[in-house]
């Protein structure tokens, strides 16, 4: 939520005091709050990847039984890319478990080189 305040609480003038904000003490003037999540979390189909969905659930489990899936997961670079994930997670990734450390890989890929400058530089 922080990010959203630093971006939409500019006092332009634009918006009128009761009208588009609420007049109380400690309220930021000009401050309009827009709603980011308006659906529940659980049935949020178009937001939340990660929503409870049956019809996902089964089709990821057709996925799984393919041919092309099972091919893919057992070549030996995909087999020594989980060992490795696995060794340096401390848990068990797996096809099924991947999408919970794409973030911090992302992470890494792109900004390993600022650790490694801040180590340097303090």
């Amino acid at each position: 939520m922080s990010n959203m305040l630093g971006m939409y609480g500019q006092n332009t003038g634009d918006s009128v005091a009761e009208e588009d904000y609420p007049i109380e003490p400690g309220w930021p003037a000009g401050f309009i709050p827009i709603a980011i999540h308006t659906v529940d979390d659980d049935t949020d189909y178009i937001g939340n990847a990660d929503a409870v969905c049956a019809r996902q659930d089964r089709l990821w489990a057709m996925a799984k039984s393919s041919d092309e899936l099972q091919a893919f997961q057992n070549r030996p670079d995909v087999v020594q890319v989980l060992t490795t994930l696995t060794a340096n997670c401390g848990e068990n990734v797996t096809i099924d478990n991947l999408w919970v450390i794409q973030d911090a890989l992302l992470i890494e890929v792109h900004f390993i080189h600022i650790g490694i400058i801040l180590a340097y530089l303090f």
